[in-house]
């Protein structure tokens, strides 16, 4: 069975203007734990950077770069939720 796509042209647009912005924001949140005051780990923050940025560069389409950035985002997650819950246990 095959499925056929149909794509508005401003629907691809919007999907692709929120990818950007999501990975725009990874890319900021790790910029921020870097400078933080040290309540994140510099691998986190360094791991939030290497996420936006291969999902910057996933957009592409390219599929090495796709499954770096999934990879690289599910660690990031884990290691800030880690943290969050080692802060919650204060």
């Amino acid at each position: 069975m095959q499925l056929a796509f149909v794509a508005v042209p401003g629907m691809v647009f919007v999907g692709w203007s929120v990818a950007l912005h999501t990975f725009m924001t990874s890319v900021r949140i790790g910029f921020v734990m870097l400078k933080g005051k040290g309540i994140f780990s510099k691998t986190t923050a360094y791991l939030g950077l290497a996420a936006g940025i291969f999902g910057i560069v996933s957009i592409s389409g390219v599929f090495v770069t796709i499954i770096i950035n999934a990879v690289l985002t599910t660690v990031w997650v884990w290691f800030v939720g880690y943290r969050l819950f080692r802060l919650g246990q204060k």
